[in-house]
């Protein structure tokens, strides 16, 4: 059975700053037939768990393989990165846009020589 709906993606540590508890609180707010993938765990993974019990297009995944990561990137309508700071580097960045997946980001410095303007257009959508 092919899935029609537009699948978040979020890989990461379940900490404060990587920004999982804003982005869900987004998506809490937007209505739709969407698929919300969480991979990763972390300090902050039960009480999130808790927090958006309530809402079915949340996936929990917990850890995944990198084989598991990578497919699911490609499979993945967009790769989301909500840092709120302290990323050095963006390497899962590029990993998605290996993937040929539409990445959406945080507007922190260690994303912008990643996903910043490249020519005519930016890599990705860079978000305050």
């Amino acid at each position: 059975v092919v899935d029609s709906r537009q699948t978040l993606l979020f890989v990461g540590r379940h900490e404060e700053r990587k920004g999982l508890q804003v982005f869900l609180s987004a998506m809490s707010l937007i209505p739709g037939n969407l698929r919300i993938w969480v991979a990763g765990s972390g300090p902050q993974t039960d009480e999130l768990k808790r927090q958006f019990a309530g809402d079915p297009r949340i996936e929990w995944l917990g850890r995944i393989s990198n084989e598991e990561r990578n497919a699911r990137m490609a499979a993945a309508t967009v790769f989301c990165a909500p840092s709120l700071g302290g990323e050095s580097f963006g390497v899962i960045l590029l990993e998605a846009m290996a993937a040929r997946t539409a990445v959406v980001a945080s507007d922190i410095s260690g994303y912008v020589g990643v996903a910043g303007p490249l020519g005519a257009e930016p890599a990705a959508a860079l978000l305050p």
